[in-house]
């Protein structure tokens, strides 16, 4: 059955005009019914922690360059229109991080070395020593793990000597 239209189709590879689409090259509407929203159409997937921590990470982050964003809006940013089966690491990490925000700042101080001060590290990294000291301290997450994750996180989002660094810091609350 050809399709009816007003104006010329020509293909992108040939430039040619295109007469007829065959049938298997047509594109299939989906029946979406009016309640649902573009939120609930999306499968939620079950992600690794790791993958929970870097999104804890992006939110953090996001909220600590623009102060007045929410927290449900900074975490829909990180996860990109994705949806989670297992958000709860990522909440607990986030509210965590932001109710203790002052403290942990004070404690991270309290162990850069008489060269480093808070203001003097990248806010990524200061995101990632938040959140690592957070963990140790405050979460029923083996200690060891919580480094592991922290440098992992280090070297997927700053660089090898940042790694060095939180390494160095962690290790003083084990």
């Amino acid at each position: 059955m050809p399709i009816e239209r007003d104006f010329p189709v020509y293909s992108k590879l040939t430039g040619k005009e295109i007469v007829d689409m065959p049938e298997k090259r047509k594109r299939r509407k989906v029946a979406v019914s009016e309640e649902s929203s573009a939120l609930t159409a999306v499968k939620p997937v079950k992600v690794t922690q790791h993958k929970l921590r870097q999104l804890a990470l992006q939110t953090l982050f996001v909220m600590t360059l623009q102060p007045d964003t929410p927290k449900e809006r900074a975490l829909a940013f990180a996860l990109d229109g994705a949806a989670l089966s297992n958000p709860e690491l990522t909440e607990a990490l986030v509210e965590g991080v932001l109710e203790n925000l002052s403290a942990l700042d004070a404690q991270i101080s309290d162990s850069l070395s008489e060269n480093w001060t808070l203001a003097r590290l990248t806010t990524v990294d200061k995101t990632i020593l938040r959140l690592g000291v957070y963990e140790v301290t405050k979460m029923e997450t083996p200690s060891k793990v919580a480094l592991d994750e922290a440098i992992n996180l280090a070297h997927d989002f700053s660089d090898d000597a940042a790694a060095t660094l939180i390494n160095g810091v962690l290790n003083q609350f084990l």
